[in-house]
């Protein structure tokens, strides 16, 4: 961190590179999208926060839960962290794989849906997700999808 700057200066002026956490919510091999708040409406992630100054990540990510309708004891995991050019962001990505469903009752999921990889891919390059979400799907579906479905795969076959 070289300085700071009022995030309403920030998301003006493509001058300053902004941090921001953003966390996909995985269950059963699917993500839970929902309509942006912007004018857009696309389809992304339903926690997202910037982070502010002298706030740690891991503050960032509660935070992100909290002030999105979420608890703050869920656990995310670091997944990776890219410059996001276009609007000249730092993104971090986190996961935050529920399995439990007692968990997932604790969230306050509403206008959105559980997305399967094979509805997601059918509908990339449409518009209809939002950039940052396309940007970072390549990577969900051949890492952390692809080894949530294996473990799917190998708890049915041990439950049989």
């Amino acid at each position: 961190v070289h300085g700071k700057v009022a995030l309403s200066v920030s998301l003006h002026e493509d001058t300053y590179l902004h941090p921001i956490i953003r966390i996909v919510l995985i269950h059963k091999g699917m993500l839970f999208l929902k309509p942006k708040t912007n004018e857009s409406g696309q389809l992304d992630y339903p926690f997202e926060r910037y982070l502010r100054f002298q706030e740690t990540l891991e503050d960032g990510v509660r935070e992100a839960f909290i002030t999105n309708g979420g608890t703050a004891g869920l656990p995310a995991r670091f997944m990776f962290r890219y410059v996001y050019k276009e609007t000249n962001r730092m993104v971090y990505l986190y996961a935050c794989n529920i399995t439990d469903e007692e968990a997932l009752n604790t969230l306050h999921l509403e206008e959105g849906k559980w997305w399967t990889g094979k509805q997601i891919e059918d509908n990339l390059n449409t518009g209809l997700f939002s950039p940052y979400f396309e940007k970072e799907y390549e990577f969900l579906s051949t890492t952390i999808l692809m080894a949530d479905r294996l473990m799917n795969d190998i708890e049915k076959l041990t439950n049989c």
